[in-house]
């Protein structure tokens, strides 16, 4: 399970031709596109992420699986809540923009915060904010289980992302 992004640094490793193999298998099977955000000691954090589901709906629990070297990844963490926001097939340009290291994601993005101090991106098809219930170590990510304690729905189609390409959803029968 990986984040949407494909930018690599010039620090990174290479991947191995098992990593290569592994990553296009999972691009192969097309997913939802989400941010995830949180604002701990006065700074808002935000990431773009693929690596979600539903773990339980009594008690409501799920699951995203974060970069473990990611800054917001270590926010989440210590503030103990976050909004999984959940992208529209018109915002393309927010998930490439979260995917982004060391950004200011936040400029110019019209946030506003909840009543919990989440940052809440405009837009989206809705959003769950969620209390971090446990926290697992799953190789280079943390899997982070969240008690969902709120959901907001809003008309439209999500934004996708399948082979490295962002796309939308058609609905057959």
């Amino acid at each position: 399970m990986t984040s949407v992004s494909r930018m690599s640094s010039s620090n990174e490793r290479q991947s191995s031709p098992e990593e290569q193999e592994f990553r296009e298998a999972m691009s192969s099977f097309p997913t939802g596109v989400t941010v995830v955000t949180t604002f701990h000691e006065g700074v808002p954090y935000g990431m773009t992420l693929n690596a979600l589901t539903s773990v339980s709906l009594d008690p409501r629990l799920l699951l995203v699986c974060l970069s473990s070297t990611s800054r917001t990844s270590r926010a989440v963490i210590d503030r103990g809540m976050f909004r999984v926001n959940l992208l529209a097939e018109n915002q393309a340009a927010v998930s490439r923009e979260f995917a982004r290291r060391g950004a200011d994601h936040f400029a110019d993005r019209g946030c506003s915060l909840d009543e919990h101090h989440l940052p809440e991106l405009p837009g989206t098809l809705g959003s769950i904010v969620c209390e971090v219930d446990a926290v697992h170590r799953g190789g280079d990510h943390k899997i982070v289980i969240g008690r969902v304690l709120s959901c907001q729905v809003r008309p439209g189609s999500p934004l996708l992302f399948f082979s490295g390409s962002y796309g939308r959803c058609t609905l057959v029968a």
